[in-house]
């Protein structure tokens, strides 16, 4: 059985939303992270085709960093990636030592982060989205990349070189806890907005599909049905 995760919401645990190509330790999986920062690192695994494994977030990481202001990791807003394609740094700490091969795919997750808008070795206020990467800037980051996103909206997506990204069709669909999945296309979405991406209009038509079908609904999911409508 599945719950519905509250739609449009910044702050998710960060197993509700990693599988596939983006994966967390199991100790870390319930802390809480901003939802932007996820479909981000998704995107660039997608476009590198290097799985990601998140193995530090808030609750194993301390409240300060090194200069003494409060680190991203405590505000629920950074991750540290220390695994790629499933292969540490093997205890690197320069940009020669340790493993050839996982710095290698870090250039290339880094590369296509600051593609998405994200500043290389330089977090502050006026960097909201910051890669740290090959640098003792704030500690060893050459044994893994640290990725922080303080603000509340997604990135553009990567160019990759098609001649028509103005429009697209999405699919959008929620499974109910009687494993009843309820589906919606929506026309013409050119971005996706905050949380697990659904638009207002998503929504409406999720509402609506679902509506057209209460009669053959059990209570359990028509409560489901209900939480939707709230949240337009």
């Amino acid at each position: 059985m599945k719950k519905i995760i509250k739609l449009n919401e910044k702050y998710v645990p960060i197993k509700d939303l990693t599988g596939g190509n983006v994966n967390v330790d199991n100790d870390i999986s319930t802390d809480n992270i901003n939802s932007y920062l996820i479909d981000d690192l998704k995107t660039v695994s997608q476009q590198t085709g290097i799985k990601i494994q998140i193995t530090s977030a808030k609750s194993d990481h301390g409240k300060g960093t090194k200069s003494g202001n409060v680190s991203r990791h405590y505000t629920n807003q950074a991750v540290d990636i220390a695994r790629l394609n499933g292969q540490g740094s093997s205890g690197a700490s320069n940009g020669k030592n340790g493993s050839a091969q996982f710095r290698d795919n870090g250039n290339k997750i880094k590369d296509a982060l600051v593609k998405l808008g994200y500043k290389w070795n330089s977090e502050g206020k006026s960097n909201p989205k910051a890669v740290l990467w090959q640098t003792n800037t704030g500690g060893n980051h050459f044994n893994h990349l640290h990725v922080s996103n303080t603000s509340g909206e997604g990135s553009p997506p990567i160019d990759s070189g098609s001649s028509d990204t103005s429009s697209s069709d999405t699919s959008s669909s929620v499974e109910t806890s009687d494993n009843v999945k309820i589906t919606s296309t929506n026309k013409g979405t050119s971005a996706l907005e905050g949380g697990i991406g659904l638009t207002n209009d998503v929504l409406n038509n999720l509402a609506s599909t679902a509506s057209k079908n209460e009669s053959s609904l059990s209570e359990s999911v028509k409560d489901e049905i209900n939480i939707i409508k709230r949240l337009m």
